[in-house]
């Protein structure tokens, strides 16, 4: 997930701008995870997903808070952009959260209805949460 550069260490290739004593995140590796820790609470209820086509490159992930509220994970592990068409249930508003290689959290323009149609980029995952 990240790197710590040692006192003693005067290799600077090995640690890019981490300075001595410090820790660092290695962004391609913690935007990865860091999605799933930050907004889906450590105790929600993981929920069905019943998907027309199951692609292991794009798929959705679903939780219910334990304050009933709704949320849910997007990844896309392909080189283009891909279209999520999601039936969320309800008519709501969705806050929604983008992840990649070099965006950690990057708060999104929020979207309202049951019936969502969402484009990630490239290689990313946003996580969205009924507000």
């Amino acid at each position: 997930m990240g790197l710590w550069r040692p006192y003693d260490d005067n290799d600077f290739s090995k640690y890019a701008n981490i300075q001595k004593g410090y820790f660092d995140y290695i962004k391609t590796n913690w935007n990865g995870v860091s999605p799933f820790s930050k907004h889906i609470k450590w105790d929600s209820v993981r929920l069905q997903v019943d998907e027309r086509v199951v692609r292991m490159d794009n798929r959705i992930m679903a939780w219910k808070t334990p304050g009933g509220k709704l949320a849910f994970a997007l990844p896309n592990r392909t080189g283009n952009p891909f279209t999520f068409k999601i039936d969320a249930g309800s008519s709501q508003a969705w806050a929604g959260h983008h992840y990649d290689k070099n965006v950690t959290d990057q708060a999104l323009p929020s979207v309202n209805g049951q019936e969502l149609m969402l484009t990630l980029p490239a290689y990313s995952i946003q996580i969205w949460e009924a507000q």
